[in-house]
């Protein structure tokens, strides 16, 4: 009779991991809670979420995270590390969308891809479908001599209001001293 009652639960659970991420997320943490009814996990301390989704591969270390399998999303609070191949972004917080390939981090960023480029601003987004990533508030840019600059964009030891640069390329395409950014927010989904 028990198992009766507890095999509709097990098919939901594994119809969601089915339906979201290609592989299920990798998670780790020192308190983990599954909210069955809204799909999600809620992580505390030492979070580790790895992504595997169709040859995308991340990992996410946080204080706190909530992982929603069917949207394939991730909010992830407090000291935040988003690594993803060469890249390194850390932030206060993020939200990672697994379908629209796309990070939003706001707090403290940090950048740094391989040594060669370190960048520190107030909130970015990146896109690791197209390499873009756009930074935003306070832009500070570091960068080696086999950086590129698109043409007319030159570095100057200077804050910027924005910087878009193309990951893959391992080029700058605009350094703007006045810049309107979009206000990035990142929620606390359970708070």
């Amino acid at each position: 009779m028990r198992l009766i009652k507890i095999l509709p639960v097990i098919f939901l659970i594994l119809f969601t991991f089915g339906k979201s991420f290609a592989a299920a997320p990798d998670i780790q943490a020192g308190s983990t809670e599954f909210d069955i009814l809204n799909g999600r996990y809620i992580l505390r301390d030492n979070v580790r979420v790895g992504i595997d989704n169709h040859g995308f591969q991340a990992t996410v270390n946080a204080d706190k995270a909530v992982v929603y399998l069917s949207a394939q999303s991730c909010y992830a609070l407090g000291n935040v590390d988003f690594n993803y191949g060469n890249i390194v972004f850390s932030c206060d917080r993020a939200f990672l969308q697994a379908r629209d390939k796309s990070v939003e981090a706001v707090g403290a960023i940090k950048f740094q891809n391989k040594q060669r480029v370190t960048v520190t601003a107030e909130s970015a987004t990146f896109n690791w479908d197209d390499g873009i990533a756009d930074f935003y508030g306070k832009v500070h840019v570091v960068a080696k001599n086999d950086v590129t600059f698109s043409g007319g964009v030159k570095l100057k030891n200077i804050y910027y209001a924005h910087a878009r640069y193309n990951v893959f390329e391992n080029k700058f395409l605009k350094l703007d001293k006045k810049y309107n950014a979009p206000n990035i927010v990142v929620n606390d989904p359970v708070s």
